[in-house]
Formats: C-alpha cells, structure tokens, sequence
C-alpha cells in the first residue's frame, strides 16, 4: 500500500508505478496512432482520369482520421481501467482493514412474543439496522439468522451506503419460525466465519430465551472458540408474561382400549404469579367433532412448572387437544396435541374346551 495521490490511496502498486505506468502507456498508444503509413508510388496510364475524386476522397481521408482518433479514446480508456484495477485505488480516509462484523438475528420461537412494538423480530430487525449503521464504511459485515440451524443471508458486505441497502434487504427477509434457538451452532458458525479476517466482531440480537445448558456450552473468552472476538449483545423483549404448555402426552390405557391417560405440564415464564384456564378436548378437527374432557383454573407462581394428570379420557379418534384460553404475549405455546395410540387388534388362540366367562 501507498502513500497515494490527489486524496486516492493505492493498495496494489506504488504511486510512482502507477504514474510511470500511466504515463508509458499514453505515450505508446499516442505514438503508434500518430504513426502516418508509408506512401505508396503507383504508376498510372492517365493522371487526370483521377483528380475528380479528390475531393471524395479528402472527405473519406477526414472520416477515416476521426474514426481513429475515436479508436484510440477508447484503447485508453481500456488501458485506464486495466491500471485502475491493478493499482486498486481507495480514498485514503478509508481503512480496509476495518471490523469484520457477523450479525447474528435470532428469529426462533420466542422472537414472535408481542411485548415490543409488533413484535420481538420486528424490533431485532430494527436494532440490527440501527447496529450497522454505527460502523465504518471500512467495515465490512455479514448478517445471518439463526434458529435450529444458522443461514447466512448474505456474504461480507461494505458498510457503504450501496452494502448497508444489501443488509437492510436481508433483515427483511429473516421471517420468524417455530423452532428453538441454538445458541452454540449460532456462534460457531459466527467464529467460523470470522476465521482469518481482521478484527471480528459479532452482533447477537436476541431476547436471550436459551437454556441453561445451550448457555453453559458457550464460551464467550479465554481459550475458547470466541478468544479474540468482540461479541456485542442487543437485546429484545420488554417482560417475560408468558405461560407455555411446555409437554402434552397420551398413552391407552391396557384395560380398556378406547381410553387414554393424558398429562400436561405448564409453566409460568413470567416475574409474576400468573392465572390461566387450561381446557382439554378429545375429538376430530372438524368443527363440533370435540368433546369438551376438562376445564380447569389454575395460578402458578414465578417460575412454577405444575403437571395435570387425566387418568380416563375416552379417545374414539385418538386425538387430543390442550389449550390455554387467556391470552400472554407468545400465542405460539398455548396450544399442544396429542396423539393417542390405537389399540391394537389381537388374534388368540384358545386350546381346550368352552369357556362361558371367556
């Protein structure tokens, strides 16, 4: 890299290459176009059979001059761009060794809760724009989503006005889904990308609706995967008034195959005790097929998981369904299913003679 010239900052050759260079390659292209082409003597019969057509051709000889001063604006116009390429101007302002930036968007599960503004991926999208317009126009960045599994929404873009409209584009694009998040997977892949790039940094925007163990598996400094790296969290999600039908399960009951043992566990997200009606229904998808099986109300405290248990629950079409009916600010987790296995049919022999009970 150069000092450079007039403001320009050349990374691929000095900048006394770049004016020899130039200014070689304008005199050879000037030169050999300015080459007249040796006259050639040709011995005619009669002159003036040819001196009518001077003037035709004084006006041929003008068209073919500008023809090639034309010709050759362009031969230095391909040679400009061809030294432009290899000197590889920059404004010298710009430092390209600047950040390279992951921003990482959760859009699992939790990110569809209403407590912001529409919702928690409507708000991480915004605080995400707003992250990359904080860097430099040396900076470069990439934007991935993740949820179960990491997608790189685009490869590293400048932070120039051209990359941040790529990146804004890609925010856009990152929809919520029904999965949860995987907040290791996420940041290998971030560290991964980082690999070899000056100074990496990464962007996490998340409400941070992990588990105990998906936080116990990241290191976020020391000797691990992320020594090196700047990790910024930005954070979503106003409160936590969230109870979640966190497991619903059926099993048939031996005795009598066209009943069902049902369970359902709830559980309280919220900092605050929280009451909730839970209903269960037995029957098909068609309206008025279901069978109301129970209402309940229950108050569960902070944190609190409560299991309910139906021991006998007639399933003729094996389908079960659990739902909370008020409403909280994730809608996603207050319904569960469940599937009730058939009995199934059993052929038996019987060897001896008639049995009545039997």
């Amino acid at each position: 890299m150069d000092a450079g010239l007039f403001g320009v900052v050349f990374e691929g050759l000095s900048t006394g290459a770049v004016v020899g260079l130039a200014l070689a390659g304008v005199a050879a292209l000037a030169g050999l176009y300015l080459l007249e082409p040796r006259r050639r003597a040709v011995v005619v019969a009669f002159a003036p059979l040819w001196f009518g057509d001077a003037g035709e051709r004084r006006a041929e000889r003008w068209a073919r001059r500008l023809r090639r001063w034309l010709s050759l604006a362009l031969q230095l116009a391909i040679f400009g761009l061809i030294l432009g390429a290899a000197a590889a101007p920059r404004p010298a302002g710009v430092d390209r060794a600047g950040r390279s930036v992951v921003v990482l968007v959760d859009h699992s599960a939790s990110m569809s809760a209403s407590d912001e503004p529409g919702t928690r991926l409507g708000t991480a999208r915004t605080r995400a724009r707003a992250a990359l317009g904080a860097f430099e126009a040396g900076d470069r960045a990439l934007v991935a989503s993740f949820a179960t599994d990491v997608v790189a929404e685009t490869g590293f873009e400048p932070c120039t006005d051209t990359g941040l409209g790529v990146l804004a584009r890609a925010l856009s694009r990152v929809t919520p889904t029904e999965e949860p998040g995987d907040l290791p997977r996420a940041l290998a892949f971030a560290a991964a990308a980082l690999v070899g790039r000056p100074h990496p940094t990464i962007v996490l925007v998340t409400d941070g609706a992990f588990t105990e163990d998906a936080r116990a598996q990241v290191r976020w400094s020391g000797d691990g995967s992320l020594a090196g790296v700047d990790v910024r969290w930005v954070s979503v999600g106003r409160r936590a008034r969230n109870v979640a039908i966190v497991s619903f399960a059926a099993r048939g009951l031996p005795a009598d195959p066209r009943t069902a043992e049902t369970v359902v566990a709830l559980r309280n997200f919220g900092d605050a005790p929280a009451s909730v009606t839970l209903e269960i229904a037995s029957g098909g998808p068609a309206p008025g097929a279901e069978a109301l099986v129970e209402r309940l109300h229950l108050t569960l405290a902070p944190g609190e998981t409560r299991r309910h248990v139906v021991p006998d629950v007639a399933v003729p079409d094996a389908r079960l369904e659990a739902r909370l009916l008020e409403a909280d600010d994730l809608a996603l987790d207050d319904h569960a299913f469940a599937i009730a296995p058939r009995a199934r049919q059993l052929r038996v022999l019987h060897v001896g003679a008639r049995d009545l009970y039997l």
